[in-house]
């Protein structure tokens, strides 16, 4: 009779060890679970495309927008570099190529000279191409002479077409009368309209998700704590097969 009353106790201790644990876990579960469930499915959601924009979490995160590297005026448009993105007026163009040298207008077209590429744009930021200029160093600087664009770079120029299809070397540049591209300052209301599209870009969704699942999102000793919750996981496996076969005991 004393050996079935042990018994009995101890699958009660274990039952309210494994109740208690089960129900410390309860959040866990469901985090872990929900986020994992949602980051299977990340690509097609389209969650690695989705940016947050909470200042809030930006601050959480810690980004900052960089101070602007460039500000160049091409008619009535502005191109500015901020790290490394490059804006037209307040659209992205993309990621930047090296630094900003520059940017004109010509007719309906806004040539950008980043690193050693010239950037063919609309005035409505869609890009039309980029063309790589050969040969060592960066472009030191960009113009317009007449209806084709000049760059210079290296010590030497190179001329566009006036389709704007090709660029070729210039011998004889003093005979060239260009309207170089100088920087400018840039107003307070658009950097501070830009620095609000660069942290936007911040954190994508897919990220958020994957810190939230890791337990990164909670500091440094957030995995520690989801590694605890996975340790408790597995002693719920474990004292449910206890408890089933001193039952079947």
């Amino acid at each position: 009779m004393q050996r079935r009353v042990n018994g009995n106790g101890n699958i009660r201790r274990w039952g309210r060890l494994h109740r208690w644990c089960g129900i410390s876990a309860v959040a866990f579960v469901i985090v872990l679970s929900l986020s994992g469930i949602v980051l299977n499915h990340a690509h097609s959601l389209g969650l690695d495309e989705r940016y947050l924009k909470a200042e809030w979490l930006l601050d959480f995160y810690g980004i900052e927008a960089p101070p602007p590297a460039g500000n160049y005026r091409a008619g009535a448009h502005q191109v500015t570099q901020l790290g490394e993105r490059l804006y037209l007026d307040r659209r992205e163009l993309g990621a930047s190529l090296g630094p900003l040298a520059g940017a004109v207008q010509i007719g309906e077209v806004i040539a950008v000279a980043a690193g050693s590429t010239l950037i063919l744009a609309t005035g409505a930021g869609e890009l039309i191409e980029s063309m790589a200029i050969d040969g060592p160093g960066t472009i030191d600087r960009i113009g317009r002479a007449d209806r084709t664009v000049v760059v210079s770079k290296g010590g030497l120029w190179y001329r566009s077409d006036e389709e704007l299809i090709s660029l070729s070397p210039v011998s004889g540049t003093g005979a060239i009368d260009v309207a170089w591209s100088d920087p400018n300052p840039i107003e307070p209301a658009r950097l501070e309209a830009l620095r609000q599209l660069f942290r936007g870009r911040g954190i994508s969704a897919e990220r958020l998700l994957a810190d939230l699942h890791s337990g990164r999102l909670f500091g440094r000793h957030g995995p520690l704590v989801m590694d605890l919750a996975g340790v408790a996981f597995v002693f719920l496996g474990l004292t449910g097969l206890v408890l089933f076969l001193r039952r079947r005991a």
